[in-house]
């Protein structure tokens, strides 16, 4: 391989390295952030102060979120979004991990949508004239 590409190929290859590591570490943080409102809203159900239990949890989840994402950028926006990629990753993992075992996914959920019905010509004719009207005489 040629001498002065080595350098730029070891550049991407660190590069990625890193925007791979910042995903992963996006995606941890995704975890606790989402993992952590599951948690907080089942504990909110059995207690007899919810506000607080949901409260807390935001400022604790959104602190250590944003806390990490900053460390993690370290200024710069390419590391950032390959973390937020990783949340939003996270986010949907949680959600399938977390849905209970009898409700089915979202696509299987989904309803089939039935042809509209058509009325029988008997009815249809009793819904276009309606009883004691005589069509062209007018009540005075």
């Amino acid at each position: 391989m040629d001498e002065t590409l080595s350098p730029l190929l070891e550049l991407d290859l660190e590069l990625v390295q890193f925007m791979v590591l910042a995903g992963v570490a996006g995606l941890a943080l995704g975890a606790i952030f989402f993992g952590g409102l599951w948690w907080t809203l089942r504990k909110s159900l059995e207690s007899p102060r919810p506000a607080l239990w949901l409260l807390g949890s935001l400022l604790v989840r959104m602190g250590v979120l944003l806390f990490g994402l900053y460390l993690i950028s370290d200024g710069h926006w390419e590391p950032l979004l390959a973390a937020l990629l990783g949340v939003i990753g996270a986010r949907a993992l949680v959600l399938r991990w977390t849905r209970p075992v009898d409700q089915p996914s979202p696509k299987q959920a989904a309803p089939k949508q039935a042809a509209p019905k058509q009325a029988a010509p008997s009815q249809a004719a009793a819904n276009q004239s309606p009883k004691g009207h005589d069509g062209d005489r007018t009540c005075a």
